[in-house]
């Protein structure tokens, strides 16, 4: 009896040997869990979350609008045309300021949308294409020109405003007979700078 025991003894021992080496709960017995938990963590914040496509920005866009210079021929868009004509008075007492410069500017605009206002203050005289006198224009005026509209102003010089270089007689009783451009600068037309108009070329005519 005494014996029987102790083999019934041993082999409950023995059993519950072999279920502590199968079972998931024994302290100590790696599972497994953690390597799982790590590769699924690594994989979770890689670089597609926080790729270059989220971050970036896109350049901002320029919607100025540049200056177009005005060409005064141009079929269709703006013409500005100006007649010119010189004269001086070359008596034999020569007055401070002998020049008279006058003139007829217009515009006609062409295109689909109004210009101006339009003005014009100064001028320039030519020769060979080079500016030798400048002076001031008693102001144009034409205002606010609206589309397919045409304006045109009658315009002289200052008197008192004609200006050149003595020391190389560019007065105009030194240039007598000479054939000069009369250009007027008008503003309005689509070019912050003011926008050249030359007449065609003439000759000062002087009453000597």
């Amino acid at each position: 009896m005494i014996r029987t025991l102790s083999f019934a003894s041993l082999a409950l021992v023995l059993v519950a040997g072999c279920s502590s080496e199968d079972g998931a709960t024994v302290p100590g017995t790696d599972t497994g869990t953690a390597t799982d938990t790590a590769v699924d963590t690594a994989t979770d914040t890689g670089v597609a979350d926080t790729g270059v496509a989220d971050t970036t920005t896109d350049a901002p866009v320029d919607t100025t609008t540049p200056d177009v210079a005005v060409d005064g021929d141009a079929a269709g868009k703006i013409e500005a045309t100006t007649t010119g004509t010189v004269t001086g008075n070359c008596m034999p007492v020569i007055p401070k300021d002998p020049a008279n410069i006058t003139g007829s500017l217009t515009i006609k605009n062409s295109t689909g949308a109004a210009i101006g206002p339009v003005t014009a203050e100064y001028g320039v005289l030519k020769s060979g294409g080079t500016a030798f006198a400048t002076w001031k224009i008693d102001k144009i005026d034409l205002g606010t020109i609206a589309p397919g509209e045409t304006k045109s102003q009658k315009w002289q010089k200052t008197a008192g405003t004609y200006s050149s270089d003595e020391t190389k007689k560019d007065g105009v009783c030194d240039r007598c007979g000479t054939d000069v451009i009369v250009e007027i600068t008008v503003f309005g037309l689509g070019t912050t700078s003011g926008t050249p108009v030359a007449a065609p070329a003439t000759k000062i005519a002087c009453a000597l």
